[in-house]
């Protein structure tokens, strides 16, 4: 692969697609800066806070690369994708960055992630609380019963700004209130380990997410998204194929728990309890991809009669790189689609969604028939490593 300054020329039109992205959400915020006479110094503090949030993401994953101990070490084993000791936890940085970002920016404008200030300050804890146990997690000091107490401590945190929110449809307000108290459980739950599942090949997460953040930032009015991107940028730097660091479960597991937590929120513009389910389920879809693959791999697996509990190599994108595709072959995949789909709810809304879901479903169908066809799975080679 061509590089340009030492970085590989498809991770710079990378960063320039969404270096154009970041301009374009610029535009689209200016609506929601304050309009007062202090304007141009807003603009200013918003680009030092974003510039800064990758400058901390990209300059810490750098040190922790070089200085990371023995606890943090991903050692190759036979359901791994890399063939080379490699640090994990780098997703800390990014997170910590957009966290920061966040209680800063409340002090630059009123628009934030989380729209009422008991919500604001619940978001901050829970994800907090989540970062904690992931980290102990990524050392390998934490057990499952622990692990999935909090996760079940984050969802009933959320309920302080919203649910999952269900149209009517004639049905009893409490018996729609009593799906949406579970469905939120479900969702919240779910995304935080799903995401985590589909952390398994360099770039794909990062990569994947970044599209997300800068969608939903945009369609949901939510600056505050904006530098979590600039730190995911900042990450892939050294987390693009040949990977050097890995986000690891503090990263993957906080990812899925801020962009489940922004769709439950909704609109930045709305100060009110929650979102709407129109709002909600147009959104939703750009997480498709991700959820689709491992939805379906669940789902295949118990149609198998197979511990779904039981640590496993039979997602799609892991069954892809097995049978020849490279990491970026992969990861670019995912993310491409995740921008087509982007396109479709930001110009059709729910008629988006909908088609959105025919698209990820005709995705895995085309990928099934694809991997049978192709036969017996070959492992990576060392170059892919």
């Amino acid at each position: 692969m061509p590089k340009l300054f030492d970085v590989d020329l498809d991770l710079w039109i990378l960063f320039l697609v969404y270096g154009g992205l970041f301009g374009i959400s610029a535009i689209e915020f200016y609506e929601v800066f304050p309009t007062t006479s202090y304007l141009s110094l807003s603009i200013l503090l918003w680009i030092t806070l974003v510039f800064c949030c990758w400058y901390f993401s990209f300059t810490c994953s750098r040190k922790f690369i070089k200085q990371a101990n023995e606890d943090f070490l991903d050692i190759p084993n036979k359901r791994s994708s890399h063939r080379k000791p490699t640090p994990r936890g780098g997703g800390k940085f990014f997170f910590l960055g957009f966290l920061l970002g966040n209680i800063l920016l409340k002090y630059i404008w009123s628009a934030s992630l989380i729209s009422s200030g008991l919500g604001r300050d619940l978001f901050t804890i829970q994800l907090l609380i989540l970062y904690c146990v992931s980290i102990q997690d990524d050392q390998g000091h934490v057990s499952a019963r622990l692990r999935y107490l909090v996760h079940f401590l984050v969802a009933i945190l959320a309920f302080s700004f919203g649910r999952v929110p269900l149209p009517i449809f004639g049905q009893s307000p409490d018996v729609i209130h009593i799906l949406g108290v579970l469905l939120t459980f479900l969702f919240i739950t779910g995304f935080i380990n799903l995401y985590n599942f589909m952390d398994g090949l360099d770039g794909l997460v990062a990569g994947t997410v970044l599209v997300q953040t800068v969608f939903l930032a945009l369609y949901l009015h939510q600056p505050a998204l904006i530098p979590l991107a600039a730190g995911l940028v900042g990450f892939l730097r050294w987390n693009w194929s040949p990977a050097k660091v890995f986000m690891g479960d503090v990263g993957s597991t906080t990812l899925g728990a801020i962009i489940i937590l922004a769709l439950i929120n909704g609109s930045g513009m709305n100060t009110d309890w929650g979102t709407t389910p129109e709002l909600f389920w147009s959104a939703i879809a750009i997480t498709f991809p991700l959820i689709g693959d491992a939805t379906y791999t669940i789902f295949r697996r118990l149609l198998r009669q197979e511990n779904i509990f039981k640590a496993h190599r039979f997602h799609i994108y892991q069954r892809l790189h097995q049978s020849g595709w490279t990491h970026r072959q992969v990861a670019l995949t995912y993310i491409a689609v995740t921008g087509i789909i982007a396109v479709l709810i930001y110009q059709w809304d729910l008629a988006g969604s909908a088609i959105a879901a025919l698209l990820t479903l005709a995705g895995i169908l085309s990928a099934e028939l694809y991997l049978q066809n192709k036969g017996k799975l070959t492992p990576p080679s060392k170059s892919d490593a």
